[in-house]
């Protein structure tokens, strides 16, 4: 429900925009997209079926996959407390309730995740079915999202410098998942490699640095600061608890650890959501959870349903301009400029 009532996001309008493009071509050879393209590749039918709707429909799927991300493979009593835990996430109710790439990369990683830990409990057969299944879920993920690679890549150290005990066929089939898993990247960037690299790497690695110091905000790069502000958003949800707890875990005798196990698994996924959001967290809205998600619902439905005009209710406005950082996306807004130009049938040189 909440989905239905938070605030537009700024970075909303790109993803619902790539999807909806999908109708005319690819991300990188016929539009900019600033992220792995898995996301618009799996969403492009709702560009047909969700014609006109299309940005409520891709909050709603998102919020089934954040919802999906905390119930695999869980029994009643550790969902129920995994989706408390995950409700009172600030960083995972954003993830859930924007049309962005969040809850996409979280539910495939989650999957793989679960799948990896499965198969080291398999015998050989099943084992290796699971293995190339996690790896394809873990490549998806990073498909999807890329900062998603990273947690993708532990996972890959942690079974080279195991492969004795994991087998080394369960080893080379996870690694035969994970390129499958990337494949789409894989492919688009062969097809477009400069916009590919720029959306992917360049513009994440500059624009925000950028942003930040033309803003007069360069302090926040500080290590000091950046560890406060990472306890701080571990702190808004189940992060900072799931890791406690399996510190609190490691140290507990073998039969305490068994009658914990329920609690322990659950806390776990849910700091694990937290930590893998992708960047979720310096993005997210700081204002307190229940103004948020609860106290604004009927301003909202008053903006989308038309009662009245967006000038009338100042919960509807936008913020006040900033700085943009035009040094690093000049290329991206004046190409998605040609291309609505072109379409019209207005396009004229610059």
């Amino acid at each position: 429900m909440a989905s239905l009532f938070t605030n537009i996001d700024h970075d909303e309008g790109q993803y619902v925009a790539a999807v909806a493009l999908m109708r005319d071509g690819l991300p990188y050879r016929n539009f900019a997209y600033l992220q792995t393209p898995l996301q618009p590749l799996l969403f492009a039918p709702l560009a047909w079926i969700c014609e006109g709707w299309l940005f409520p429909a891709l909050r709603a799927l998102n919020a089934l996959l954040s919802a999906g991300a905390s119930q695999i493979n869980a029994s009643r009593r550790a969902a129920t407390f995994a989706a408390f835990c995950l409700a009172s996430s600030h960083m995972l109710l954003f993830a859930a309730t924007a049309a962005r790439n969040d809850a996409l990369p979280l539910f495939l990683h989650v999957a793989g995740l679960w799948l990896f830990l499965s198969s080291l409990r398999e015998g050989a057969g099943e084992s290796g079915i699971k293995a190339v299944m996690a790896g394809l879920a873990l490549g998806a993920a990073a498909s999807a999202k890329i900062s998603y690679g990273l947690p993708a890549v532990a996972i890959g150290i942690f079974a080279l410098t195991h492969w004795r005990t994991l087998r080394p066929s369960n080893v080379a089939m996870l690694a035969l998942g994970g390129v499958l898993g990337g494949t789409p990247t894989f492919w688009l960037w062969a097809l477009a490699p400069e916009a590919a690299r720029f959306g992917i790497f360049d513009y994440s690695l500059k624009a925000p640095f950028e942003w930040r110091m033309l803003n007069g905000q360069s302090f926040m790069f500080g290590t000091q600061l950046s560890l406060l502000r990472l306890l701080r958003f571990l702190g808004q949800g189940g992060g900072l608890i799931a890791l406690l707890a399996v510190a609190l875990m490691g140290e507990a005798p073998p039969s305490a650890s068994r009658r914990a196990s329920t609690q322990a698994d659950a806390v776990a996924g849910c700091g694990n959501c937290s930590w893998t959001a992708g960047g979720v967290a310096p993005k997210a809205d700081l204002r307190p959870i229940c103004r948020t998600y609860a106290s604004r619902a009927f301003s909202e439905v008053r903006c989308f349903g038309g009662s009245a005009p967006l000038e009338a209710d100042a919960t509807c406005r936008s913020p006040p301009p900033v700085h943009d950082s035009r040094s690093i996306t000049d290329r991206v807004g004046h190409r998605a400029q040609y291309q609505v130009e072109a379409k019209s049938g207005t396009c004229s040189k610059r």
